[in-house]
């Protein structure tokens, strides 16, 4: 379990500061926590589940014993584990769009929810369920997984990127069976 001293400091940020990592009523046991008050059976169920993850993965990042490895964003999605990239990253990594000045990366993951910067990157981190129904591949050379050209087309619906969508379809227009197995009208079940 996390040390009560990461506790306090993540009740210290505030509900707002934290909301992309914690939901309201895991903000409020750890309050309760940081307070010393008695958990009911529901928030001790709360603790034991999702909560203890997420403070097991802030206490990583935390530790002085990791800090030195999580230099870029590569470092932190190693420790994230379950993820990929996709969106125009994903495109570029596959070979297209290599003229693309990319500032946002879309993160799939098991994990966490919201944005995380690092230096000139915002990583948006999109959580769910599960991963293992989608089509990635890891890149020999930086060992990230990136989305395959026909994941990116099927992530939209998650992302909701419409600029995304706009590349892929143009690029689909240009390359046809290159680019993708399948055409963007097959990507809307």
């Amino acid at each position: 379990m996390a040390n009560n001293e990461l506790i306090s400091k993540i009740v210290e940020l505030g509900e707002e500061i934290v909301r992309p990592i914690f939901k309201d009523k895991q903000f409020g046991v750890l309050k309760k926590i940081s307070f010393g008050t008695e958990l009911t059976e529901t928030e001790k169920r709360y603790l034991r589940g999702n909560i203890r993850k997420k403070l097991e993965l802030l206490n990583i990042l935390n530790s002085d014993q990791y800090n030195p490895r999580v230099k870029d964003y590569s470092d932190f999605l190693k420790i994230l584990r379950e993820y990929y990239i996709t969106g125009l990253d994903a495109l570029k990594n596959n070979g297209f769009g290599w003229d693309l000045k990319i500032n946002v990366i879309e993160i799939i993951n098991t994990k966490l929810n919201g944005e995380v910067e690092f230096s000139d990157k915002t990583l948006k981190l999109i959580k769910v369920k599960s991963i293992k129904k989608a089509n990635f591949e890891t890149n020999k050379s930086d060992s990230l997984k990136y989305a395959t050209n026909e994941q990116i087309i099927k992530d939209i619906k998650i992302t909701k990127n419409s600029l995304v969508k706009k590349k892929w379809i143009n690029h689909y227009s240009r390359y046809k069976s290159e680019f993708s197995k399948f055409e963007p009208g097959e990507s809307n079940d």
